[in-house]
């Protein structure tokens, strides 16, 4: 089963997120500071991948109990504080002189979010709320992404470099 998720949800789902970051950067145009924090945001893919070939022991124990759980928890951090520093750093750059107010305050709220889920999973005494903090991550992680996407394939958005 552990096979499964790992080659047939994390692996793709990194290689996906990799996939549109590149495909969409052309696209944005550069900004030398929000496209630092759009690069920041490939944490996100880097991680997923990873995840594929270091799964979590069973029950995803706190402190780690293998290598392979310890460095399954490097990748969490370098999802969750790379992703989150990247929606942080893009947000406040890239819309310096556009006026999507909504988008930006989203993108902040969404890094802001994801960096409070690397709080909160370090934070000791919240073992039993992991997954729930995890997914809200996730949400805020992804949901960015789908933002960045639909903004990008609406031209009347002004987001795109043409």
């Amino acid at each position: 089963m552990g096979c499964i998720v790992s080659f047939g949800g994390f692996l793709p789902i990194g290689m996906l997120t990799l996939a549109f970051l590149i495909v969409a950067a052309p696209l944005l145009g550069p900004r030398a500071g929000g496209m630092v924090g759009y690069w920041l945001l490939s944490c996100v893919g880097v991680a997923y991948v990873g995840a594929a070939f270091a799964p979590c022991d069973l029950g995803c124990p706190s402190p780690p109990t293998s290598p392979r759980q310890l460095l399954h928890n490097l990748l969490g951090i370098l999802e969750y504080a790379g992703g989150g520093v990247g929606l942080l750093v893009f947000a406040g750059g890239y819309f310096q002189r556009r006026p999507d107010r909504v988008a930006r305050i989203v993108l902040f709220a969404s890094g802001a979010a994801a960096l409070g889920v690397f709080v909160g999973i370090a934070t000791p005494g919240l073992e039993a709320w992991h997954g729930l903090i995890q997914w809200v991550g996730e949400a805020a992680l992804f949901g960015s992404l789908v933002l960045i996407g639909w903004r990008l394939a609406r031209p009347e958005s002004g987001w795109s470099a043409a």
